[in-house]
C-alpha cells in the first residue's frame, strides 16, 4: 500500500486515503479466506454493484468483473427476478451500488473561494437552484474539489440528478427483487442517496433482532423495579423468621453469663484457703521463739495475739508471704517479766503485694 506523507491533510485527502486503506486490507483479507467459502468472502469484503449502460445491465461484484451476470432490462421482470435469485442469491438480500451512466445527471464545475472547502455541500446547496433547470427540492446532488488553484480559488465538480430520474430506477430496481444503497455516476466519484428506503430481507432481520433487544430491555427496566420489591420483601420474610431464633439465643446467652457468674463465684469460694489450711501454713511460717495466746480467723481476716522476741518481723514475715498480706500491729506491744513483746497482729488472707506496709 502506497501512502504519500507529502500530501496536505485536507478532508478529501483524508477520505480518500481511508478508502484507499479500506481496499488494501478488504484485498489483505480476501487472500486469507479459504477458496471454499468464496460466497462469504463476496458478501463480507466485496462490493456488488450495478452497471446500468442502456438495456443491457450488469450485476456483479467490483473486483470479479469477469463473473458478472448480465442482465437484458427488456425481459419480463419475473425472467430476471429468477435468473439473479439463481445466478446470485444473496444479491436479491442486500443493498446494491447503482452506477448510473454520465448521461442521467447533469454534470458541471465552477470555481469557489478556497475558504468554501470545509462546508463545501452547504456552499454548493445555496446554488442548486441557479445551476439546475429543477427546483432544489426536486433534485439530488454531490460535489466533489478537483483541485486548488494559485488564485486562491477551488475548482469544484458539481453532479445534479432529477429524484424521478432516481425513483424510475428504484422501481425497476424493486420489480427484479434488487435494492439500492446509493447511486454512482459512472466516471466520477459523484454518489447520490436513494430516494426511497425499501427494506431488503436482510434488514428486516436487522430491524426485527434490534426491536427484540428493545423490547427485552424496556422490560428489563419495567421489571426491574418488581424484581427488587420482590427480593426485599422475601429478605424481610426472612429476617422475621430469623428474629424468634436471635431472641432465644439472646435469652440463652444471658442464662449462660449468669451461670458463669455464679461458677466464677463459687470458684473463687473454693480457692479460699479454709482455716485449717491457714493453721498449717502459719505453724510454718512463724519462727520458734512466737507463743501463740489467741487465733482467729474469720472471713478473709486473721487475728493474731502472743508474744515473740520481734514482732516487727513476723509482720514482715506474713506481709511477705503469698498467703497473707496487710499485716500490721494493732495496739500497744508490751514487754513481760521474762523480756518477752506481747502483740496483737491483724492482716487478711490472700496473695497480696510481697512487700511490707
Amino acid at each position: 500500500m502506497h501512502v504519500p506523507v507529502n500530501t496536505s491533510m485536507t478532508l478529501e485527502n483524508t477520505i480518500a486515503s481511508a478508502r484507499n486503506f479500506l481496499a488494501w486490507w478488504r484485498g489483505e483479507l480476501l487472500a486469507l479466506v479459504p477458496a471454499s467459502w468464496p460466497n462469504l468472502g463476496r458478501n463480507l469484503f466485496l462490493q456488488r454493484l450495478l452497471m446500468v449502460d442502456g438495456d443491457e445491465w450488469r450485476l456483479g461484484f467490483q473486483d470479479r468483473s469477469e463473473e458478472w451476470i448480465t442482465l437484458n432490462i427488456s425481459e419480463a421482470d419475473s425472467d430476471l427476478r429468477d435468473r439473479i435469485a439463481r445466478l446470485d442469491p444473496t444479491a436479491q438480500q442486500q443493498r446494491i451500488t447503482v452506477v448510473l451512466p454520465s448521461r442521467e445527471a447533469i454534470v458541471r464545475s465552477m470555481h469557489l473561494p478556497a475558504a468554501a472547502a470545509p462546508k463545501l455541500r452547504q456552499v454548493v446547496g445555496f446554488q442548486i437552484d441557479r445551476l439546475s433547470p429543477l427546483r432544489a427540492k426536486d433534485v439530488h446532488f454531490d460535489c466533489r474539489k478537483l483541485d486548488d488553484n494559485d488564485d486562491g480559488m477551488i475548482e469544484v465538480l458539481i453532479g445534479i440528478i432529477p429524484i424521478a430520474t432516481l425513483r424510475a430506477y428504484e422501481r425497476r430496481l424493486q420489480s427484479i427483487g434488487l435494492a439500492a444503497g446509493r447511486y454512482e455516476l459512472a466516471g466520477s466519484d459523484l454518489a447520490f442517496a436513494p430516494v426511497g428506503k425499501t427494506f431488503t430481507s436482510q434488514e428486516r432481520f436487522q430491524l426485527w433482532l434490534g426491536v427484540a433487544a428493545l423490547t427485552f430491555w424496556i422490560a428489563a427496566i419495567l421489571l426491574a423495579p418488581w424484581s427488587r420489591q420482590g427480593e426485599l420483601a422475601q429478605v424481610s420474610t426472612e429476617l422475621a423468621n430469623l428474629r424468634k431464633p436471635a431472641a432465644t439465643a439472646a435469652q440463652t446467652r444471658a442464662q449462660l453469663l449468669a451461670a458463669q457468674g455464679t461458677i466464677q463465684a463459687a470458684a473463687e469460694e473454693a480457692a479460699r484457703p479454709g482455716a485449717l489450711d491457714t493453721m498449717r501454713f502459719l505453724t510454718g511460717l512463724l519462727p520458734d521463739d512466737v507463743q501463740l495466746t489467741n487465733l482467729v480467723i474469720a472471713d478473709g481476716d486473721l487475728h493474731l495475739a502472743g508474744s515473740t522476741h520481734d514482732a516487727k518481723k513476723l509482720v514482715t514475715l506474713l506481709n511477705r508471704s503469698h498467703r497473707f498480706h496487710a499485716a500490721h500491729v494493732v495496739g500497744p506491744v508490751v514487754r513481760d517479766m521474762k523480756g518477752r513483746l506481747n502483740f496483737e497482729i491483724d492482716a487478711q488472707t490472700g496473695a497480696g503485694t510481697g512487700r511490707t506496709p
